[in-house]
């Protein structure tokens, strides 16, 4: 399931649909049976209890994971400005899945990329995920070409 940035509403969504556990993208990991707050410790104990139930190192199981690059970015724009970004992005790339819950993020199969003003600055942030750097770079750099 997918909330609006923030801690508060990722606890708020883990809540309505009773989740097990929660996150953010800064590894921010929610256990309700801790507390409803992020606990970096959490993060550290699964990954440690995952390495205890397969005898694997932490390299090994890296290993075992798909290799993604995340680009971030950030843009000095008028929020008047992002109706018509986000349905300049949406005519872009029509073969993406859009999901409005926060922004606009736009989702494929291999790559995702989310475009959102910021809560605390008069800024918008546009972060971007893909399995090469230059891909993730590439449709960040394409948003700000738009702006």
């Amino acid at each position: 399931h997918r909330a609006a940035v923030g801690e508060a509403n990722v606890v708020e969504k883990m809540r309505e649909v009773d989740a097990l556990l929660g996150g953010e993208g800064n590894g921010g990991v929610i256990d309700p049976r801790v507390g409803w707050v992020r606990d970096p410790y959490i993060g550290m104990g699964l990954v440690l209890q995952l390495m205890a139930d397969t005898g694997k190192t932490l390299s090994e199981l890296v290993a075992e994971l798909p290799s993604y690059t995340i680009v971030k970015d950030k843009y000095t724009v008028s929020r008047d400005r992002l109706p018509g970004l986000n349905a300049a992005l949406e005519a872009r790339w029509p073969d993406a899945k859009a999901n409005r819950v926060d922004g606009l993020r736009l989702d494929w199969p291999d790559r995702w990329l989310h475009v959102r003003p910021s809560n605390t600055e008069p800024i918008v942030r546009v972060i971007a995920e893909a399995p090469k750097a230059s891909d993730a770079a590439a449709l960040c750099q394409e948003v700000g070409a738009m702006l």
